[in-house]
């Protein structure tokens, strides 16, 4: 288990840690040979919290099947973007790292290193920019991968849909992204 989540950074958020533990148990049930728990992460933009709150003095759409995962899985209604861009916002999400941190400033570019190999870039990187510029945001980002890549190397069948904005490769993975803005 310690092997597979060296990947993320110790020096991360609260919200992320959790993910952090849920990869280690997932890690701990791969190496016991019994079946891993299924993961389904969702990150929403432009949604007022206050949507989820029953305190909340906000209309409260029904989404009954939203409701039942917040209940029966885990929830951060704490969680909050550091950062008002999507791709700064979700590469830092990506990391558990801040995007000071790893120099994602605005939605030019997010992560350049591709599963944390600083020899691998990503593609919307490489044909915005070319490879040696990326090659060299790669070095100073210090990237060593996202938690995808880790559930990814830990055996998990990764499928991403929607609009993902963080670089890092992640068109690799089956499913359906949309391109960065």
């Amino acid at each position: 288990p310690r092997v597979i989540c060296h990947k993320l950074s110790t020096a991360m958020p609260r919200s992320l840690r959790v993910i952090r533990t849920l990869l280690g148990v997932a890690a701990l049930a791969l190496a016991e040979g019994s079946a891993p728990p299924n993961i389904l992460f969702l990150m929403v933009d432009e949604m007022d919290g206050r949507i989820l709150d029953d305190t909340s003095q906000q209309f409260q759409p029904p989404m009954t099947n939203i409701r039942q995962l917040m209940r029966e899985g885990t929830y951060f209604p704490m969680a909050y973007a550091s950062v008002p861009q999507c791709v700064p916002s979700r590469a830092s999400m990506m990391t558990g790292r801040h995007s000071s941190t790893i120099r994602v400033w605005d939605n030019q570019v997010g992560i350049v290193s591709v599963n944390g190999s600083q020899q691998r870039v990503d593609s919307h990187c490489e044909s915005a920019f070319g490879r040696p510029q990326c090659l060299d945001f790669a070095k100073q980002q210090r990237v060593d991968g996202t938690f995808i890549d880790v559930l990814h190397d830990a055996g998990y069948n990764v499928t991403l849909w929607g609009k993902m904005h963080a670089g890092a490769g992640l068109d690799q993975y089956q499913g359906q992204l949309n391109g960065f803005p």
